[in-house]
């Protein structure tokens, strides 16, 4: 029995022994890549942060960080400038060392949205770690909208504009009063005027003769007027009812 027992506890120092003399010389050195760089994101609203805590003796690769967005559109993402430094992986690249931030915007996410963060790094005593690829779950974000009011200014000069144009309304209503004086339309109105002022058989003093004339100016004045409000009030084409009011 004491045999049997102290076979048995040779064999396990044996194993132990064994193990001990396979193992990969300085292996054990080397963290795993989660405690080497330590990853870590925060989100509020559009703008997001990614973090990396390096530890001593370690480095991140700056082209070696990569990020692509799913379901969601992100601006162009600026990685920091790192530090030059030249080994037998990569040669003469850029490197991060202790902590890197990252900002991003979120320009719009929509549910269900992450982000594809990849990275690599390597350790200063030779040993280099493969890409590691974390996905960042992103909150939902509605895209901005930008609405930019009118100027006030801009109105105010497009309402000025008719007001400034009204002198020169008027003086072409009043040119047009006067070529219409001449057209076939209104001839048969100057022997009416001139029997009215006249007077006919009846010889009128001049002041009534003029007091006539003006009832009878007034009245056709008023009527086109009249028309003209009408014609204004109904949105009325002036140009499509010239002929038939004035013919």
């Amino acid at each position: 029995m004491a045999q049997r027992i102290f076979t048995l506890i040779l064999l396990l120092c044996s194993t132990s022994a064994f193990a001990g003399l396979f193992d990969a010389p300085g292996r054990s050195q080397f963290v795993p890549a989660d405690r080497a760089f330590v990853f870590d994101f925060q989100q509020n609203q559009h703008d997001l942060t990614l973090s990396w805590q390096v530890k001593e003796g370690y480095y991140l690769y700056r082209k070696q960080i990569s990020i692509t967005p799913t379901k969601a559109d992100i601006a162009a993402v600026q990685l920091p400038t790192g530090v030059w430094h030249e080994d037998e992986f990569y040669g003469k690249s850029e490197i991060y060392r202790k902590r890197l931030n990252v900002p991003v915007t979120v320009n719009q996410a929509a549910a269900g949205a992450t982000l594809t963060v990849t990275y690599q790094g390597c350790a200063d005593a030779g040993f280099c770690y493969p890409p590691e690829t974390k996905t960042v779950p992103l909150s939902e974000v509605a895209a901005a909208i930008d609405a930019t009011p009118t100027p006030a200014v801009t109105q105010t000069s497009e309402t000025s504009k008719p007001a400034a144009q009204l002198p020169f309304s008027a003086l072409w209503a009043l040119l047009i009063g006067i070529g219409i004086a001449f057209t076939p339309c209104v001839l048969p109105m100057y022997p009416l005027i001139s029997g009215i002022v006249l007077g006919g058989r009846q010889r009128l003093s001049t002041g009534r003769a003029l007091l006539l004339a003006f009832i009878y100016v007034q009245g056709m004045a008023l009527t086109y007027t009249a028309l003209g409000l009408v014609v204004a009030a109904r949105d009325y084409s002036f140009r499509r009812r010239c002929s038939t009011l004035m013919c």
